[in-house]
């Protein structure tokens, strides 16, 4: 299986200084609870486990792809860029998407980086194999660039990797949770291992038991002793009877009990605390003695914002600076929208005024409730009561009309914005003139309001940005050619020109 088995197994055989055992050379992996928590044993207190576990598949189990930013605020899935195959199907042959989530999530939680190796192809990235981050070490460079340091398991000797061949996911604050709670994970680990002893020895206290005689009990007598009390312990024949002294023997306690140490209200506190650590609300990992059901909505809710999205940001943008050659153009982005669902009725509600308020087509909430989508629904719906302002600034009321009528209703809305948009033009050449009298000057500021204006052009009546610059090109090219005075004049002929070109393209498409 190469890498990931001999790296995942243990399966090192070469001497080497890992990333956490410098770090715990540095401050010390004892605890001030006297248990040494390195990132394994911390996995083995349970509310660690399981805020780990709960963050990391929080994160993993959303969809995760790539996009491309194709206009102002408008995107599609970029589904054929190399990046999408790897974030969003398999990153290697060995783990699925969901499942190199979950593990560079987890040591960035527990060891303060998740690693793995970029396998290039020129520009396209081809694979991520995981790195065990005890088996690399980061350094900079004289000139201040990272590489890292793999102390290869398979090879059997020491790789250099340069920042631009490593996939980096870091902790909070570039550590990991165990670096700042670990003497908080030191005593839960303690208390753990004071009630397996416990009760691994019998629930009966331990004590000391007093001779009246004042000679020594010979070695004899003291293993028959030892040997009777054994057979009172746990696993004795004779455990959980009363325990019988003789020779004028007394008994005195020697311990406190569970109850006096006030062990379960200490256990309590300190999984609130370690849940803390992981900024996790302690329904989530099923420490419910404080719990209702009045706000679990909203504790949901607050979870997705407080806890995974965090991670899901520190996630899509380590991909875009190490995977992603155009990050101008590209993204990668978790879809978060299942864990902000409510209850049916709620949801149900929240669709409906989507809908009926017209930003909703009704097969997109169809879609979020994976239902196949229905012909004829894809269009968003216009509320009766809704109405447009016209240039005076006087409202409109919209009037449906038959579907024959279509044709003539679409020229008329188009006609309406081009008209706003020549007024804008106009005001804004006007305002140009008045305060440049240099000709020079008033060229400048007129091509370079042009050149903004195609965005504004391109978004009131949905053109192609070709088409939105072809006319801004033609505006400022009749502009300087004509002059101020007849440009101006020419207001018609501009909202003419600008309609038809915008019902060309519309009946093109």
């Amino acid at each position: 299986m190469g890498i990931i088995r001999n790296a995942f197994a243990g399966d090192v055989r070469i001497r080497l200084t890992p990333l956490s055992s410098a770090e715990e050379w540095l401050h010390g992996s004892t605890t001030l609870a006297g248990v040494d928590i390195t990132a394994e044993s911390a996995l083995k207190i349970s509310a660690v486990y399981a805020c780990t576990a709960v963050t990391a598949e929080s994160v993993a189990v959303c969809p995760f792809g790539m996009y491309e930013r194709t206009g102002d605020e408008e995107r599609r899935a970029a589904t054929e860029h190399p990046v999408h195959a790897l974030i969003h199907d398999r990153p290697n042959r060995y783990q699925t998407s969901m499942e190199w989530q979950e593990m560079m999530i987890a040591w960035a939680l527990l060891r303060g980086k998740g690693i793995s190796e970029i396998a290039w192809k020129g520009d396209t990235p081809l694979g991520l194999v995981p790195l065990h981050p005890d088996l690399v070490t980061e350094e900079t460079t004289p000139d201040g660039t990272l590489r890292f340091r793999y102390a290869d398991p398979v090879k059997q000797r020491e790789r250099i990797l340069l920042d631009d061949e490593v996939f980096v996911l870091r902790g909070r604050f570039g550590k990991s949770v165990r670096a700042y709670f670990r003497d908080t994970m030191g005593l839960s680990a303690a208390m753990a291992k004071w009630a397996a002893l416990t009760y691994g020895r019998g629930t009966k206290a331990g004590g000391v038991i007093q001779h009246p005689g004042k000679q020594p009990l010979s070695d004899k007598a003291r293993a028959n002793l030892r040997a009777a009390l054994d057979e009172y312990s746990i696993g004795g024949p004779r455990a959980g009877r009363p325990l019988l002294l003789e020779e004028g023997m007394s008994w005195a306690d020697a311990t406190m009990s569970a109850h006096d140490a006030e062990f379960v209200a200490t256990h309590t506190l300190q999984i609130a605390e370690i849940a803390r650590g992981f900024r996790m609300p302690l329904h989530k990992i099923q420490e419910l003695s404080r719990s209702t059901n009045n706000n679990i909505e909203h504790q949901g809710i607050e979870f997705a914002s407080d806890v995974v999205l965090p991670w899901s940001e520190r996630t899509e943008q380590s991909v875009a600076r190490d995977l992603i050659t155009d990050p101008a153009r590209f993204y990668s982005e978790h879809n978060l929208n299942g864990l902000y669902r409510g209850d049916m009725k709620s949801r149900y509600e929240a669709y409906a005024t989507g809908v009926l308020g017209g930003f909703l087509t009704r097969n997109e909430p169809r879609k979020w409730e994976n239902l196949n989508p229905i012909g004829g629904l894809d269009e968003p719906l216009q509320p009766m009561n809704m109405a447009t302002v016209d240039a005076s600034g006087k409202a409109t009321k919209v009037e449906f009309r038959p579907r024959d009528e279509r044709a003539g209703y679409l020229s008329l809305l188009v006609r309406d914005g081009a008209r706003r948009i020549v007024r804008k033009e106009l005001g804004t050449i006007t305002k140009i003139v008045e305060r440049n009298p240099d000709q020079a000057q008033f060229r400048e500021d007129a091509e370079a309001f042009y050149r903004a204006h195609a965005a504004d052009v391109q978004k009131m009546l949905r053109l192609p940005p070709d088409a939105a610059r072809q006319y801004t090109d033609a505006q400022c090219a009749r502009l300087l050619d004509a002059g101020p005075a007849v440009f101006l004049d020419e207001e018609i002929d501009h909202v003419d020109t600008l309609s038809r070109m915008a019902l060309e393209q519309e009946a093109a498409a």
